[in-house]
């Protein structure tokens, strides 16, 4: 806090003086002016703590009021008083687009009404708040001829003289004069002696209410809603007060006797004719109208609009109540109006009402000839389902109903038109012999009117043959008695087939029709023999037949039997003519049986019975039952003839067999002793299918030979099986070159027939065929190297040393041999110059290399190679072998491409391998190597096999370097000779790279890291790095200068800060810069800049703990805890609390304190209910920037809940009980010392006990914080006080009192208290008790009252209270406060 200290008196300050904090004075401080500003001074009077201000101004710290003026009062009498000989008041404003006004403002600084200036147009606007938003109440417009507009009801006690127009939705005057228009969309009214006159009136007439008097010209339009007619009577016939609807016509008193008589308006059909005596075009004078809300004297001449009288609310009580007072069957709908009436009377009592002419549709009725023909009544049976089938769409402009009679017609022709119902399914069979109740079937009937349940079935009486019966509801005929063929006794029309006639009727209660349904009784039959199934031909006999050779169990017939009337059939046994050689079997299947005719045996023969007789019977269900019964059987007979077996036959036959099937010694691939061997099978034929048996087969003509050798074949070496299979027997010798062709006789028989002997069976003995001789190469032309030695294979492929060995290949397993042709080299090492192994491969049996056998000769070795197959048959083919050369090495260059650049092609290092390809594998021959360089600059060293060319000085980039190499193999046929050149490339010098965005933070101190995150401080360090593109032979950056020492850049690039940013002259948003110079190992030198951004460092960040505060009124006052701040920094600062501060709308209520690292906020002032909001700030050590963070705090008022003790009672009426608590004159004044009201008045209100001098108390029982006082979304706030107990007391039980600010912050504060429901008045409220004796409404008092000057509870100086006018002894209950135009609460107790 900054201090002055002048302790010298009289002190002079000249110049100016600015205090931050506070300043005391002592004593008086006084300001002295120029000659330009004489009266500027300030004046401080410590007797009074009074601020003068150049006596313009006065501050009088003591009641806290200003006075301002030329002449200030030294004593305010108000917070503002504004004094001088002629005060004005000015806002001016600086926009005239904005408007200008004047705020009301409740303690939470609610605007609760205003003044405002309306800037568009020049109208001044007065305008109330009503809890929730504020709404325009009144309107001065703009100029001499604008309105005055109020918006609601407007109450005026005096008189209203309006020259011009009245515009509103509600009036209410004691007098009110307008003489032009007054156009009112509420309520018109007034007292019972008030007046009111129109130059015309604009409404729809449902407004006028408390009206004595209207005159002839006052209205001149009753809208839609006065007497409405068709639209609000409803349909039918009005005879008394049940058919009217409520609200329409309620009483004896309510249609004046101003009415002609007989007249009832509606909304077309109420007119006027001169014989009245009135004109349509005049209207009501005051004369007709002499009573609040009934006319019922004088004359109405009027035309009455659309929609006249609809309800109670229009016409008074009284007029029609019973069905005394309508005539029976008068009005009725819309279509019974009258459309002219002409009448002379009134309808004027509660009993008739007469007319002297009724006109009705052109019809003319008198009293005369209603008395002549009107008498008589028709009655009509209406109570029942309407029939019509055209409804809801019948009736239109086109619709006629086609009757003209009695109304009886019609009503049957509009609502009971009726069609007699209709038949289906009149035609039905059944089968003779059904047994009675069987089901016959089902007819329908269809009726355009009648519902299904109102149709019935019914035999007509005519009908006695009682054969069926029919259900009376479904519909369903059944059988009376079993059904016999006799009943047909008519042609049936739909197929004239004989049926018998069931007469029925079908009714819809309304109409009878007859129906005649044909039932046919269909005749039973025999069963019926059928071939090939259910549906095949009928039979009445059938034929089979068998062979000597049939065997047992042989079905030889299949027939099937059915019943047209799918009666259950019968078989009889099989009969049989002799021996029992067959049997039957049936079985079921769909439709009927399946009857099978089997043997029994399987001896049948020929020549002994040639045909067999049987047969087998059917019979149904009904077969013996009746006499006539008899012909219910259907008997088939069945013959069976014999058929004779015939011999089998056989034709001549040819067969073969190769000779090598037979035996044959070993010639070095195994022999053989062959085993039985099969050749065919001979065929024969047999008609029958039998069996044929061989018993022999016969040689005819045979070698003659003893079977020792191949030389000497068999002379009878086949068998036949009794099957007929020829087999070569075992260990035969067969050679066709001896004997080549076998022939025998063979004996056959089946088994009815003796053996036969016929056609001859021929045996050819096939030669051997020779064993083929292939190769694996096109035309035996094979191949060897020159360089080849003895054992070397032969080879398919040319270059005679590799791929596919020469191979003799045959279709048999075969013994190969090879002999040599042509003359043979003189140092041949063998005379086996050429080999074949036993699976045909070839080979050499001599060196090739050395001998005269080479490429360049072009000599051929030629040989012939013999195959044996196991059988000893032989055969033989030549080859051929050509010589192959032997290749010379081929050298071949491999570059180091790595090393082909200045970086690498330095002494050391490989440039280009020299390596050797042989074909033949051959061994280098080294001694031959030779390598020419003609630059001078490389040399070739060996490596095992291969040469290595390396420079033997740096070379230069961009040149190309020539080189050859030769060589011979370890045979020295050719010498192979390869060049080669390579280009030597320039290396780069490398591009300098970054890892990211480099950024620093404005805080930051030499050596700190520079890096890559935004916060210029945390993260990923900045790096520089070199890329070499190409990158030869590793090159790597080894070094980084940086040009400016404020950046550190390390040898492996990686950046520093080279001095202390912070406090320097570069800050957030500033750069850095450096040039940066790169080296590689190979000295190569390149170069780059780098920019390093300086960023922010950011404020602490502030949290409230709570970050939502909603306190009780209770809990807010001075010294109350409100939040605790916490901070937060980003950077990890520290934070600088002397800079914290709190400021905004309501910053000045609070104060701050530091504990710890946190910071405590309290209420400077006690916070009465309202919304409230500061901010608060505080630096980081840096200070570079402030934190702010915003808080609002929501402070609700309290209620409480208080019950009395002692004998304190509140009796009588509210008046009294306000008495009772101290405040006789009920206007806050005079209050009785040491009272309740005294007590609260002074500031006892939220005390747990409040005790007035007397000793009576009022104790604590519940509280709340809330903002609405009667219901809040739904929730009763009196609901949420619990159970409020009242017992005790003596027996006296207890009252409750409810203490609530009187505050904008307080919403639904009670105006009155009504003691039960069925309010309308606007803030009128009702308290209701729920308990255990009964749910009801309550006799309660209201208060409103100030408390004493300078007391404020809980910021408040305005309450009201709630009170109970009665004593309550429940234990257990719960109030609610209900708008008293609600509805009570579901009960709890």
């Amino acid at each position: 806090m900054a201090k002055i200290g002048l302790k010298q008196l009289d002190s002079i300050l000249s110049g100016s003086l600015q205090v931050s904090g506070s300043s005391g004075v002592t004593g008086s401080l006084s300001l002295t002016g120029t000659t330009s500003t004489p009266n500027a001074k300030i004046l401080v009077n410590s007797s009074n703590n009074k601020l003068n201000i150049g006596g313009t101004i006065v501050v009088s710290d003591g009641n806290n009021r200003v006075g301002l003026g030329d002449s200030s009062p030294s004593a305010p009498d108000t917070e503002l008083h504004i004094k001088s000989d002629t005060p004005v008041v000015t806002l001016q404003r600086t926009n005239n687009n904005q408007k200008s006004a004047i705020d009301f403002q409740g303690q939470a600084g609610t605007v609760g009404s205003s003044i405002e200036y309306v800037a568009d147009t020049n109208d001044l606007s007065f305008q109330t708040f009503d809890g929730a938003t504020p709404h325009e109440k009144l309107r001065i417009e703009d100029g001499a001829t604008g309105n005055i507009k109020v918006s609601g009801s407007t109450q005026i006690t005096g008189s209203l003289n309006v020259s011009s127009s009245i515009i509103s939705s509600q009036v209410t005057a004691s007098n009110l004069n307008v003489s032009s228009d007054a156009t009112v969309s509420g309520n018109l009214s007034g007292s019972s002696v008030s007046t009111a006159s129109f130059g015309t009136y604009i409404g729809d007439g449902s407004q006028l209410t408390g009206i004595t008097s209207v005159t002839t010209e006052s209205i001149q339009n009753l809208g839609i809603g006065i007497i409405s007619g068709s639209e609000q009577l409803p349909s039918g016939i009005i005879s008394g007060s049940s058919q009217l609807p409520s609200g329409i016509i309620s009483g004896s008193s309510q249609i004046p006797s101003v009415l002609p008589s007989g007249v009832v308006s509606g909304s077309s059909q109420v007119t006027l004719s001169s014989t009245t005596g009135y004109n349509a075009n005049e209207h009501f004078t005051q004369g007709n109208i002499t009573t609040v809300g009934t006319v019922t004297s004088g004359n109405v001449s009027a035309i009455l609009p659309s929609g006249v009288v609809s309800g109670s609310s229009q016409l008074p009580s009284g007029i029609i109540s019973g069905s005394g007072q309508l005539p029976s069957g008068i009005i009725s709908g819309s279509t019974q109006i009258f459309s002219a009436v002409t009448s002379s009377g009134d309808i004027s009592g509660s009993g008739t009402g007469s007319f002297g002419i009724i006109n009705v549709g052109g019809g003319v009725f008198t009293s005369a000839s209603l008395a002549a023909g009107g008498a008589g009544s028709t009655s009509y049976n209406g109570n029942r389902r309407i029939l019509q089938t055209g409804f809801p769409t019948l009736f239109s402009a086109s619709f006629n109903p086609g009757t003209d009679g009695t109304i009886t017609e019609f009503l049957d022709a509009v609502f009971y038109p009726n069609t007699a119902p209709s038949v289906s399914g009149s035609a039905f069979n059944v089968n003779e012999f059904e047994v009675s109740s069987s089901i016959i079937g089902t007819i329908t009937a269809t009726d355009a009117e009648a519902l299904s349940s109102e149709i019935s079935f019914a035999t007509q009486s005519s009908y006695t043959d009682d054969f069926f019966k029919i259900h009376s509801g479904s519909g369903e005929i059944t059988l009376n008695t079993m059904s016999t063929a006799s009943m047909n006794t008519v042609a049936r029309p739909q197929d004239s087939l004989s049926s018998h006639p069931f007469l029925v009727q079908v009714s819809d209660t309304i109409t009878t029709s007859n129906a005649t349904i044909h039932i046919r009784v269909i005749p039973n039959t025999a069963p019926k023999f059928r071939t090939s199934g259910i549906g095949g031909t009928v039979i009445t006999s059938n034929t089979g037949s068998v062979n000597e050779n049939t065997s047992n169990g042989t079905t030889i017939l299949t027939m099937f039997i059915t019943d047209d009337e799918s009666d259950t059939i019968s078989l009889s046994p099989l009969s049989q003519s002799a021996n029992n050689h067959f049997s039957s079997s049936f079985s079921n299947v769909v439709g009927g049986k399946q009857l099978l005719i089997k043997t029994n045996t399987g001896s049948f023969d020929f020549e002994s019975i040639t045909s067999y007789n049987l047969a087998i019977s059917a019979s149904d269900q009904h077969f013996g039952s009746t006499p006539s019964s008899s012909g219910f059987i259907t008997t088939m007979p069945i013959l069976v003839n014999v058929t004779d077996n015939q011999a089998p036959t056989m034709a001549s036959q040819v067969f073969s067999v190769n000779e090598s099937q037979g035996s044959f010694p070993d010639i070095g691939l195994g022999g053989s002793s062959n085993s039985v061997t099969t050749v065919g099978t001979i065929t024969t034929n047999d008609n029958e299918g039998d069996t044929v048996t061989f018993t022999s087969l016969t040689l005819t003509s045979g070698s003659g030979g003893s079977n020792t050798g191949q030389s000497d074949p068999s002379n009878n070496p086949f068998q036949v099986t009794s099957g007929g299979v020829i087999q070569l027997k075992s260990t035969q010798f067969l050679n066709s070159d001896i004997f080549n062709q076998y022939k025998y006789n063979a004996t056959y028989q089946d088994n009815f027939n003796a053996a036969s002997s016929s056609g001859v069976i021929t045996i050819n003995i096939a030669d051997d065929a020779q064993p083929s001789i292939t190769t694996n190469v096109s035309g035996n032309s094979f191949h060897i190297i020159e360089s080849a030695l003895s054992g070397s294979s032969i080879r398919v492929g040319s270059n005679g040393r590799t791929g596919t060995v020469a191979d003799i290949n045959s279709n048999e397993t075969v013994l190969f041999s090879i002999t040599p042709s042509g003359s043979l080299p003189s140092n041949t090492k063998d005379s086996g110059s050429l080999g074949i192994s036993s699976t045909g491969n070839l080979s050499v049996g001599f060196d090739v290399s050395g001998s005269n056998y080479d490429f360049d000769t072009g000599n051929v070795l030629s040989g012939s190679v013999t195959v044996t197959n196991n059988f000893g048959t032989t055969n033989t083919a030549n080859v051929n072998i050509s010589m192959s050369i032997n290749n010379a090495p081929t050298p071949s260059f491999s570059n180091t491409s790595a090393n082909l650049n200045t970086n690498g092609a330095r002494p050391g290092n490989t440039l280009t391998t020299i390596s050797f390809s042989d074909s033949e594998g051959d061994t280098l021959n080294h001694d031959t190597f030779v390598f020419t360089d003609p630059s001078g600059q490389l040399s070739a060293t060996k490596s095992g096999d291969t040469y290595l060319v390396r420079a033997t000085s740096n070379l230069s980039g961009s040149v190309t370097y020539n080189m050859t190499a030769s060589i011979k193999d370890e045979h020295g046929f050719r010498t192979g000779t390869t060049g080669h050149t390579f280009t030597i490339t320039q290396a780069p010098i490398g591009s300098l790279t970054t890892n990211g965005t480099f950024r620093i933070i404005e805080s930051a101190t030499n050596n700190d890291n520079i890096v890559l995150n935004a916060d210029g401080r945390t993260g990923t360090q900045g790096d520089l790095g070199v890329t070499y593109s190409p990158q030869l032979n590793s090159a790597a950056v080894a070094s980084f200068t940086s040009s400016n020492s404020d950046i550190n850049v390390s040898s492996t690039g990686a950046l520093t800060l080279g001095f202390n940013l912070s406090g320097s002259v570069s800050s957030s948003g500033d750069t850095l810069g450096s040039n940066i110079t790169f080296r590689d190992q190979y000295d190569n030198i390149g170069s780059g800049s780098i920019t390093i951004n300086v960023v922010t460092n950011n404020a602490p960040s502030i949290s409230f703990s709570p970050s939502s505060v909603t306190l009780a009124s209770e809990k807010a006052i001075s010294g109350s805890f409100i939040t605790s701040a916490s901070f937060s920094d980003t950077e990890s600062d520290s934070i600088n609390f002397d800079t914290f501060s709190i400021t905004g709308t309501h910053g000045s209520l609070f104060d701050s304190e530091r504990v710890g690292n946190s910071v405590l906020i309290t209420a400077k002032t006690d916070l009465s209910a309202s919304s409230y909001s500061f901010n608060a700030h505080v630096r980081d050590q840096h200070g570079f920037n402030a934190a702010t963070q915003s808080l609002s705090i929501t402070v609700k008022p309290m209620i409480y809940l208080y019950k009395n003790t002692n004998v304190l009672v509140l009796d009588g009426s509210e008046s009294t009980a306000i008495t009772q608590l101290g405040d006789a004159g009920g206007d806050d004044a005079g209050i009785t010392s040491g009272s309740f009201m005294g007590q609260l008045k002074a500031g006892k209100i939220g005390d747990e006990t409040i005790t007035e001098s007397g000793g009576k108390q009022m104790l604590l029982i519940a509280s709340q914080s809330v903002n609405h006082l009667a219901n809040d979304g739904g929730t009763s706030t009196f609901r949420q006080f619990g159970n409020v107990n009242l017992s005790g007391n003596s027996d006296n039980g207890h009252q409750f009192m409810v203490l609530y600010p009187s505050s904008s912050q307080v919403f639904q504060k009670p105006n009155s208290l009504r003691a039960g429901l069925g309010g309308s008045t606007a803030r009128e409220f009702t308290v209701f008790n729920d308990n255990s004796s009964s749910d009801q409404a309550i006799t309660a008092g209201l208060h409103y009252f100030g408390t004493d000057t300078g007391v404020k509870v809980f910021g408040n100086d305005r309450w009201g209270m709630i009170f109970s006018l009665d004593a309550s002894t429940n234990p257990t209950q719960f109030y609610h406060l209900l708008s008293s135009s609600g509805s009570a609460p579901s009960s709890e107790v």
